[in-house]
C-alpha cells in the first residue's frame, strides 16, 4: 500500500559567498521550488469532505494475485495502480495528485569558520511528506570564492609579504592585511626568504565550536635587479668587510 505516510525527498541547493564571509559567518536568502502535500486535500488527491474509496479489484491490498498453473504471481492492481484505493472526487487544487509544487525563499546561516565544497543541513525544508509523513531535509552546498591575498589550510590562513633586503636585514614595522582588516607586525632583525611571522588566533574559527587558528606572514625578499652605482659601491663596501662569501 503506497498511501503509509513516508519521508519526502531530500533537495540540494548551492550558494556562492566571498571568502571574508567564511570567516565570520553570513546569512543567505536562498529561493529553490519543491513539491509537498496539497493543503486543500491534505495529500489525499479527493475533493474536501470526500474520501477515497476502496478499490474494488485488489479489495483495498494495492496487489492482485494472477495463477499460472502451480504458481501464483503477485502484481501492482491496474485499477488503483497500487494504491489500494480510487479517488472518485479530485481535489480541484492538485488535480487529484495530492501535491503541489511551490516556490520557496528561506534565510540560511552559514557559520563562520565554513569550508569551500561543505553543506549546510536546513531540516525539514526539502520535498514534503507523503500521507502526513516528515518532510526531507534541504542541503546547502557552500561554495567559497578565492581570495588573492590569502590561501587557506585547514584552519590556518597564509598571506605573503614582500620587503626590501634592507627591510629584512635591519628589520621593520610594516601594516599588512589581515582576515579581520589591516594590522601592524614586526619583522625582526635578519628575517630569511620564506620565514613566517605568527598572527595567533587570527586564522579562521573551528566549526567544532572551540579553538581558532593562526594566520602566518610568509615573508618574499625582494632582490633588486638593478643598482645605482652608489648602490653598488655600498653593497661591494659591505662585501668586503664581511665574512660572507
Amino acid at each position: 500500500n503506497q498511501r503509509r505516510p513516508r519521508k519526502g525527498s531530500d533537495l540540494m541547493a548551492t550558494v556562492n559567498i566571498e571568502f571574508v564571509d567564511s570567516v565570520s559567518g553570513i546569512e543567505r536568502e536562498i529561493s529553490f521550488d519543491r513539491e509537498t502535500s496539497c493543503s486543500e486535500c491534505h495529500g489525499t488527491g479527493s475533493e474536501k469532505g470526500s474520501e477515497p474509496e476502496k478499490c474494488t479489484g485488489c479489495g483495498g491490498k494495492g496487489q492482485v494475485v494472477h495463477s499460472q498453473g502451480i504458481f501464483s504471481v503477485r502484481a501492482t492492481c491496474p485499477k488503483c495502480r497500487g494504491q489500494g484505493e480510487i479517488i472518485t472526487k479530485i481535489c480541484k487544487s492538485c488535480h487529484g495528485n495530492g501535491r503541489i509544487k511551490e516556490h520557496k525563499k528561506i534565510l540560511v546561516k552559514i557559520p563562520a569558520g565554513i569550508e569551500n565544497g561543505q553543506r549546510v543541513r536546513v531540516t525539514s525544508e526539502g520535498e514534503g511528506g507523503y500521507f502526513s509523513g516528515p518532510s526531507g531535509d534541504l542541503f546547502v552546498e557552500i561554495f567559497v570564492k578565492s581570495d588573492a591575498r590569502f590561501e587557506r589550510i585547514g584552519n590556518d590562513v597564509v598571506s605573503h609579504l614582500k620587503v626590501t633586503m634592507a627591510q629584512s636585514v635591519l628589520g621593520t614595522r610594516i601594516e599588512v592585511e589581515s582576515l579581520k582588516g589591516k594590522v601592524f607586525i614586526d619583522i625582526p632583525k635578519g628575517t630569511q626568504p620564506a620565514d613566517r611571522v605568527r598572527l595567533a588566533g587570527q586564522g579562521f574559527p573551528s566549526l567544532k565550536g572551540y579553538g581558532r587558528g593562526d594566520h602566518f606572514v610568509e615573508i618574499d625578499v625582494v632582490i633588486p635587479l638593478k643598482l645605482t652605482s652608489r648602490q653598488e659601491g655600498l653593497m661591494r663596501e659591505f662585501a668586503g668587510i664581511s665574512d660572507d662569501v
